[in-house]
């Protein structure tokens, strides 16, 4: 869920005296597919090439050989995330069956893959501190992915609980009543320490993270976080401890986050919290702008910057549930709280000022299945590769 400018990598070329007609063809082959979409290529041809370094390495042992297996790793290790990316993408769009665990649990398989790659390329003797550092910041990143989707798992299911699938499926949202904040009232603490503890994971990574382009993504990521997490626990302040009060000031705290990553069509939007209507019917057009930039993969790739915010540096996916399904909820309980202090307070209202402390979160546990050399070929531990989605 990052928008990686600069993978494949380009293998450098290998000095003369220890360049083998077969690992120069492989290598070559590698490069060519730099530009390429199909990431199971990417996988394939670097893996056969990390197999020929391995099998070399065990009797001539190089720097030059060990930098391009760490390398040739790396891009293997982007091929996996990004088929893992494309099926988090399908499960979430899938209205039929939006909490699909074999789609999930596929996505979280290759996730693992591309961890394991990216620890067996740190392992490598004699890379240099720059590849070491390249790949434990892809490592932090891809682990990270591997939490979102948990986070991405419980919107799916939140999705389910809000409204149904169909065209018609943002109506429900009109006649949002209490009986369906108790409904999200029931999973909402859980979640919200799902996305807390998530929000916590970058803000430990961002100062590992050398790369401006990578660290503003990660910045961006945690706001998209804290403004879920806020949104979900002023459901528990309304419904279970029936503190209204408090419920509206994190949902104006939940706004003041978010707003940063939205257009200037969505802030205007957002200010009138009377547009709920008008809001709705804008989220299908968002949805089909989102949809046609996933398409684009060179958007994806994209050095250039949307000026009109800082939804740029998050990646168009991020950006998607933002807009099916964060923004609609923020208008429904924005108005939802707005309406009941009102009643409660006479137009007069209160001046909570965060009175309120955030639970502890908690990230889930992450693991990359082991990669070793059998001799022959790159191997996986199929023990650990079996492991469930956590």
């Amino acid at each position: 869920m990052w928008i990686l400018n600069t993978l494949p990598e380009q293998l450098p070329a290998i000095d003369s005296e220890i360049s083998v007609p077969e690992l120069e063809i492989s290598r070559l082959q590698c490069n060519s597919l730099s530009e390429s979409q199909s990431y199971t290529q990417i996988i394939d041809c670097n893996t056969q090439y990390i197999n020929q370094l391995l099998h070399y390495s065990s009797e001539h042992t190089s720097p030059v050989i060990s930098e391009q297996i760490c390398i040739a790793s790396i891009n293997a290790a982007y091929g996996y995330e990004q088929l893992a990316q494309q099926i988090r993408e399908s499960a979430y769009s899938d209205d039929s069956n939006p909490v699909d665990s074999q789609q999930w649990q596929s996505s979280t398989n290759y996730n693992k893959r591309a961890i394991g790659l990216l620890q067996f390329a740190s392992s490598v003797p004699m890379i240099s501190i720059k590849l070491l550092t390249m790949c434990n910041q892809y490592a932090s990143l891809y682990r990270l992915n591997q939490q979102l989707s948990m986070v991405l798992l419980t919107i799916s299911k939140m999705r389910t609980r809000l409204y149904p699938a169909g065209k018609d499926k943002y109506s429900t949202l009109l006649s949002f009543q209490d009986s369906d904040l108790q409904s999200l009232s029931a999973v909402s603490m859980p979640y919200a320490k799902l996305a807390i503890g998530c929000s916590g994971v970058c803000d430990s990574i961002q100062h590992s993270i050398e790369s401006v382009h990578l660290k503003t993504q990660v910045l961006a990521m945690k706001r998209f976080l804290d403004c879920l997490s806020l949104a979900l626990l002023s459901i528990f302040k309304y419904d279970k401890e029936n503190d209204t009060d408090a419920a509206l000031d994190m949902i104006n705290t939940a706004i003041a986050n978010i707003r940063p990553l939205l257009s200037k069509d969505q802030v205007n939007l957002l200010q009138n919290n009377k547009s709920l209507e008008k809001i709705l019917v804008k989220t299908k057009f968002w949805k089909e702008s989102i949809k046609d930039k996933l398409k684009n993969k060179k958007w994806v790739h994209s050095k250039k910057r949307d000026k009109d915010s800082n939804s740029s540096y998050l990646h168009p996916f991020i950006l998607e549930v933002i807009a099916d399904f964060l923004l609609p909820l923020i208008m429904v309980l924005k108005v939802r709280y707005d309406t009941t202090n009102e009643f409660i307070f006479d137009n007069v209202g209160s001046n909570s000022s965060h009175n309120w402390v955030l639970p502890q979160g908690k990230a889930p546990e992450v693991k990359g299945v082991r990669f070793f050399f059998d001799g022959s070929t790159l191997t996986v531990d199929q023990q650990a590769e079996s492991e469930n989605l956590r």
